[in-house]
């Protein structure tokens, strides 16, 4: 099985290690629908294991109750890592969630 996106503490450079400080708010419109927003900031622990300076995500999101264990889920993220070569990323992801 191949992993998709950064492990916690890789998201700037194999075995660097991460300070970061990441803010996040939710807010329920409705019964069925809840909104949600994250900002993150993170720089490498060992400047040596990694060309990356820094990196700056933002996330947000919708869930919508579909049925009592069903939800359906959207994201938009953009990622912004400092180091060179590296452009910044904007990613849509979505999903339908079922619970048993």
């Amino acid at each position: 099985v191949k992993e998709v996106g950064p492990r916690p503490f890789q998201a700037l450079g194999e075995k660097a290690g991460i300070i970061a400080v990441r803010g996040y708010t939710m807010a329920k419109l409705n019964d069925a629908t809840t909104l949600g927003a994250s900002i993150a900031y993170a720089e490498p622990e060992d400047d040596d294991m990694t060309d990356a300076d820094s990196g700056l995500f933002l996330a947000a999101g919708v869930a919508y109750k579909v049925m009592a264990n069903t939800s359906f889920r959207a994201q938009v993220a953009y990622e912004d890592v400092d180091e060179s070569g590296v452009d910044e990323v904007l990613k849509l992801h979505t999903g339908l969630f079922v619970n048993f």
